[in-house]
């Protein structure tokens, strides 16, 4: 279902999941934040509770000195006092009471409340009988005594379980601070870690797609149209590449009509081309009467131009045949050895006419391979005569056969100009002629197109190294 989705709808699924998960890690640190708040409320409330407890504390003491001094001194400032001392005993004892949500402090808070009503009403009644006997005052003092012991208790128990209290939220509110950073920073990590592999997917979904086009369509250019764009995209890329495809095959029906058209056009010149050239051949030897130097020079021209154009020929049937997997080969094992050795031999004069040197490297214990000796030949001279071609007078041309990997590797260097970066990837194909400055180097644009086929062929692969200005070096490898 998703490699239906478009390059736009993939974008939109994308940015609602990274907003789902910013938004997951935004009510994560609110539920953080909100229980931090509940313990960071019951802290202050606690707190107020505790200094309600101790106002309450300082006016019931008040009213206690102020219940006796008016009962000794009959003296009614002190009466008003000690109903001042009550009103707020009974204002700190509801707000704590209506604060609170604990309910064991809640419960204590209502014992306070119904003892004090419990004193109250005893000291009332107390303060409307000033004359009572001595028994009676007695009975009044023991129950005072009894409630107001109960209620100093009872206020100090309410100050021992808020302190408790306190102190186990503090650490509490402290413990949950330090989760809070803790689960905070791993839910932020969390949540870039996924932004990035969402985001990652959604671009190697994209991308990868794109770079496999861009590597076919590379091919293409270099005259590879053989390969088939198959690959999992979005709609707008998958539509792209059937383009391609189809482009390819067109273009491969071009080359394979442009390949029969050179092979029936050289197959057609060959037959009058040799006949050209046996022509040449009989008039040097003086069969139609014996020539004047100029005539022998304007016959030498003639068969010199026309063994090219049999070599041409032969290389474009050559080539035709190989691109057609019609080329036959006969493989047995071979020293190269013996084929370097013979090649260079038949090469010699023309490197003493170009006044190039060749050094031969041979290393020893070169493995035996299994090859079709003439088209091996037929490489290391293409590769040697385009060592000719490109190297200056006095220079040297350096040819090296060693072991490498499981095979043979033979390599070419020579030291004239080299070939820019951007013209190695296609110096392989044929056609194919190279550029220095202005200059174009003449010839067929086929020889190293052979040498590439014949060395694939024999399951080897071909490379190059070069350097402008510091020459190049032609690798062919041969498996065992």
């Amino acid at each position: 279902m998703f490699e239906n989705l478009s390059i736009f709808s993939r974008l939109v699924v994308g940015f609602v999941i990274v907003l789902l998960l910013i938004l997951f890690v935004n009510i994560y640190i609110l539920l953080k934040f909100r229980h931090f708040k509940y313990f960071s409320h019951a802290l202050v409330v606690e707190n107020k509770i505790l200094y309600d407890q101790e106002k309450m504390f300082e006016y019931f003491s008040s009213m206690l000195r102020n219940e006796r001094q008016y009962l000794y001194l009959k003296d009614k400032t002190f009466y008003q006092y000690f109903v001042k001392a009550e009103e707020n005993f009974k204002k700190c004892l509801l707000d704590a009471i209506n604060l609170t949500q604990d309910e064991e402090i809640k419960d204590l808070l209502e014992k306070i409340q119904e003892i004090e009503e419990s004193y109250l009403a005893l000291c009332h009644e107390e303060f409307k009988n000033f004359k009572m006997t001595s028994f009676e005052k007695n009975d009044f003092t023991e129950r005072r005594a009894e409630f107001t012991s109960s209620l100093l208790s009872y206020l100090r128990e309410l100050k021992t379980l808020l302190r408790k209290s306190i102190d186990n939220k503090v650490m509490e509110l402290d413990r949950q601070g330090s989760t809070s950073i803790q689960a905070l920073f791993f839910a932020t990590i969390f949540a870039i870690i996924s932004i990035l592999v969402v985001a990652a997917f959604l671009t190697r979904n994209i991308t990868y797609p794109l770079s496999i086009i861009i590597q076919k369509t590379e091919n293409y250019a270099k005259g590879n149209f053989k390969e088939k764009i198959d690959i999992k995209s979005p709609p707008e890329i998958k539509k792209l590449a059937d383009s391609l495809n189809i482009m390819s095959e067109k273009l491969q029906e071009i080359d394979k009509m442009k390949s029969e058209f050179f092979a029936l056009i050289s197959h057609e010149l060959r037959t009058p081309l040799t006949s050209i050239k046996e022509g040449a051949n009989l008039l040097m030897e003086g069969i139609g009467g014996s020539l004047t130097p100029k005539q022998e020079r304007i016959v030498a021209i003639i068969k010199e131009e026309s063994n090219k154009l049999v070599q041409l020929v032969n290389d474009i049937l050559d080539l035709s045949k190989m691109e057609a997997n019609m080329m036959s080969f006969n493989f047995q094992k071979s020293d190269i050895s013996l084929i370097i050795n013979k090649v260079c031999k038949e090469l010699e004069p023309i490197f003493e006419a170009n006044k190039i040197k060749i050094k031969k490297i041979i290393h020893k214990d070169l493995p035996l391979v299994k090859i079709d000796i003439e088209k091996i030949e037929q490489a290391i001279k293409n590769l040697l005569m385009n060592a000719v071609k490109f190297s200056p007078p006095e220079k040297e041309v350096i040819l090296e056969a060693k072991p490498f990997e499981k095979g043979l590797l033979i390599s070419v260097t020579d030291f004239g100009p080299g070939i820019s970066k951007d013209q190695q990837d296609k110096i392989f194909n044929k056609f194919v002629q190279i550029k220095y400055g202005n200059k174009v180097v003449k010839g067929t644009g086929l020889g190293l197109s052979i040498v590439k086929h014949i060395i694939e062929a024999h399951g080897g692969r071909v490379w190059i190294k070069s350097e402008e200005g510091k020459g190049s070096t032609f690798y062919l490898f041969l498996p065992v």
